[in-house]
């Protein structure tokens, strides 16, 4: 089935003329990603495969994007120059251009959902919730470039499909990607600026933009919300899929600034721990380093490993509302007599509490 062709207040500088300008901001931030991937690699020669096999095909999907971009461009505005009639005819690249937008996206976000699951206090239904949207996102950018292979050629594919007939695509689309950067993004910034607050060192303007912009993904958003507002404007236009090819290539900036930079600590957190008898540790099978009781209901070296992996997603950690206490109870047995006779044991009971820096024996 395919839509046929108008041209209705369509120019080449509001179709091919925004698809120019957006592929030479695009391909400004394509030079940056690669600076940023060489970056990578020179620091984390020996990171997560989880993370390194995230970074590569990111890449070759950025590239094949890339690729196709500027092939669309070079068919219509300097192959094509002196034959203006080409321009009804589409072009391989100009139809995979939005399928490979979206999937190189989409590549960079299993490293952004799980950053938000070692976020504490995240609920695990937010992270449900920015997997369901982000899969709508990409259901609806799936049905755009299906109407977008119907469609005889791009002034066709704007005005009939994203006009006229089916603007609720690109809506969806944008509807989506909003929603899960403000799942992604506001638990980002909030733990952030959680973070912040119990720090004390001073951070210049540049870091500070660097982690609030950057880091969490607030540049993404709002350029997001910004083509969203173009497509609502001005649907029959090509503004909106010019700021799509520059929020692609954000999403891969933003991925690779989180995962190269350490700029979010942790905040130190705090712990009950509690040692419990001798006769307690021995009928257990063991030594029980951090007992039942401990208000972070974790161990100690499974609280290391948690935070360790949390570091490496650069997730910012809130501190906990409990003040810094360990609990240390001993139990001593002494056993008294001479040889043959019977022995006596006497058992002894000691504890000391370490708390904010000071020691009470008790």
């Amino acid at each position: 089935m395919s839509i046929t062709p108008t041209f209705d207040g369509l120019t080449v500088g509001n179709t091919y003329g925004a698809l120019l300008l957006g592929t030479f901001f695009s391909l400004v931030l394509y030079g940056l990603i690669l600076h940023q991937t060489y970056r990578y690699i020179r620091l984390h020669p020996h990171d997560y495969t989880y993370i390194q096999v995230l970074v590569a095909s990111s890449l070759i999907l950025e590239t094949l994007h890339t690729v196709c971009t500027m092939h669309a461009n070079y068919h219509a505005l300097v192959t094509n120059y002196f034959n203006p009639i080409a321009l009804l005819r589409k072009v391989w690249s100009l139809n995979a251009l939005i399928l490979t937008g979206e999937l190189s996206k989409i590549s960079t976000f299993p490293f952004f959902i799980r950053r938000l699951y070692f976020i504490p206090g995240n609920s695990i239904y937010t992270v449900v919730l920015s997997t369901v949207f982000l899969a709508v996102d990409l259901g609806f950018s799936l049905g755009m470039t299906i109407r977008l292979f119907q469609s005889t050629d791009l002034a066709t594919f704007l005005t009939v499909v994203i006009k006229d007939k089916e603007t609720y695509l690109v809506q969806g689309k944008f509807a989506a990607a909003v929603a899960t950067h403000i799942m992604l993004t506001g638990s980002l910034v909030y733990a952030v600026h959680r973070g912040q607050k119990t720090r004390k060192e001073r951070k210049s303007v540049a870091d500070l933009c660097m982690l609030y912009v950057v880091n969490t993904g607030l540049l993404v958003s709002v350029v997001d919300v910004i083509a969203w507002i173009i497509a609502s404007v001005q649907p029959g236009t090509g503004w909106w899929i010019g700021l799509l090819l520059v929020t692609v290539k954000l999403y891969m900036v933003t991925f690779l600034a989180v995962s190269s930079d350490m700029t979010i600590t942790f905040i130190s957190f705090s712990s009950t721990r509690s040692l419990n008898s001798r006769q307690q540790l021995l009928a257990r099978g063991g030594i029980d380093i951090f007992g039942t009781d401990s208000t972070t209901e974790r161990n100690f070296i499974s609280r290391a490993q948690l935070l360790a992996t949390a570091e490496r997603y650069n997730a910012p950690q809130l501190p906990e509302r409990a003040p810094t206490r360990i609990d240390i109870k001993v139990a001593t047995e002494v056993e008294e007599g001479d040889a043959g006779e019977d022995s006596l044991s006497r058992t002894s009971h000691s504890s000391m509490i370490i708390e904010e820096g000071k020691v009470v024996r008790m």
